[in-house]
């Protein structure tokens, strides 16, 4: 009997810490009022990269938001081959575009967010999104 109340003890202290830990790691934002920013491509069998670009924000702080996508290639250095930009009077930004891409090449989306109220610009956050290495 004390071993089994020794082991659901141990049992109990082991789920409190794992809630504890993953309820700190879900409270953390890494920014004040861009909340997400997401960046995904595949390239066909033609050299065709199909570019799906995301952000969101805090909705009830935030009712304007840019996104800059520059398409990079690797060549000894970083070099941006296409820079696409939009902008939406919402909270979040979604969009999609397609560019022919060279092989034997390695490629990753850059983007940067701006987040605004009416014309104020709260806050601008860059991501790099690595793609791999296409052949």
């Amino acid at each position: 009997m004390k071993r089994l109340k020794k082991v659901s003890l141990l049992l109990m202290a082991a789920m409190l810490l794992m809630l504890s830990a993953f309820t700190a790691y879900a409270s953390v934002s890494r920014w004040s009022y861009l909340s997400k920013l997401e960046a995904y491509m595949e390239v066909n069998n033609m050299g065709l990269a199909d570019i799906s670009v995301n952000c969101y924000s805090d909705a009830t702080q935030v009712n304007k938001v840019t996104l800059k996508c520059e398409l990079q290639q690797f060549d000894g250095a970083w070099k941006t081959i296409k820079t696409w930009k939009e902008t939406e009077n919402d909270s979040f930004i979604i969009y999609d575009k397609s560019y022919s891409i060279a092989k034997n090449y390695s490629y990753r989306l850059k983007l940067t967010a701006y987040a605004y109220k009416d014309s104020k610009l709260l806050e601008t956050v860059t991501e790099n999104f690595d793609q791999g290495y296409y052949k």
